[in-house]
């Protein structure tokens, strides 16, 4: 039998560090692998996530990158595709031999991740959650905007916003609430952080019957609604005019 080198770790970086919504890329470098099977787990639970080039979980954000490079080395980095907060943790990079062989990489996300539906009915309520994290410790503060304009007590007395600190996923989370929305409180949410991290979400509220409007998934046909934007700012007065219009126009055709 020929001599057969055991396979050995590269030095690659244990500690990663992207942004929420980026592709994070756990890397893994080997030298004489040889026939031997390369797979990635996550500490603490009981399965793989990857043998090979092959994913064994039901998450199609991980993808094995795979590639063979000079000196008998070969990469086998995971790749995490849209991460958010919840893939942070430690991950390993096992050789199948007889001995354990494997690497530990810790993940970690930061930045900001912003919840909410994007279509509401008018006079349903809005409810925006806004996640911040940050890669030494939890940010101090999250501010609102809308369209541009930041959010306070006095201007929007109608919006109330709620704070609170998660130690366990060490974050800071702020809560937009609109009780009754009506049109003029369509238009582009943004959250930002004291890391200046922001995210952004457009928020439609939907006044009338319509089959072009765009819905969201699990909505009817008979759900749909029309999104009638506030361009200005007028009195409701301008809303019913044109859904009378609308309106008006459809029988016509009919």
């Amino acid at each position: 039998m020929g001599y057969h080198p055991t396979p050995y770790f590269l030095p690659t970086p244990t500690n990663v560090t992207v942004r929420a919504g980026d592709l994070a890329i756990l890397p893994c470098s080997i030298r004489h692998l040889g026939t031997k099977q390369v797979a990635w787990g996550r500490l603490g639970e009981d399965h793989f996530i990857t043998i090979g080039t092959f994913t064994w979980v039901k998450d199609k954000r991980f993808v094995v990158q795979h590639r063979e490079l000079q000196g008998k080395v070969t990469d086998w980095n995971l790749l995490i595709k849209g991460v958010t907060k919840q893939y942070t943790g430690d991950y390993e990079c096992q050789i199948s031999t007889k001995e354990k062989i494997s690497r530990h990489v810790h993940l970690t996300v930061v930045g900001i991740i912003l919840k909410g539906k994007q279509f509401v009915d008018v006079g349903d309520s809005i409810h925006l959650v806004c996640n911040a994290t940050a890669a030494q410790r939890i940010p101090e503060e999250i501010d609102w905007f809308k369209e541009g304009d930041k959010i306070d007590s006095q201007r929007f007395k109608h919006i109330v916003i709620t704070k609170y600190r998660s130690l366990r996923d060490q974050s800071l989370v702020s809560e937009l609430f609109i009780d009754h929305s009506t049109t003029r409180d369509s238009g582009m949410y943004i959250c930002r952080s004291s890391e200046k991290d922001i995210n952004s979400r457009k928020v439609t509220v939907l006044v009338a019957d319509s089959p072009n409007v765009k819905r969201e998934p699990g909505r009817t046909h008979s759900d749909q609604k029309i999104a009638l934007k506030s361009f200005c700012n007028t009195h409701h007065l301008s809303t019913y005019l044109i859904v009378f219009i609308a309106s008006w126009h459809i029988r016509s055709a009919l």
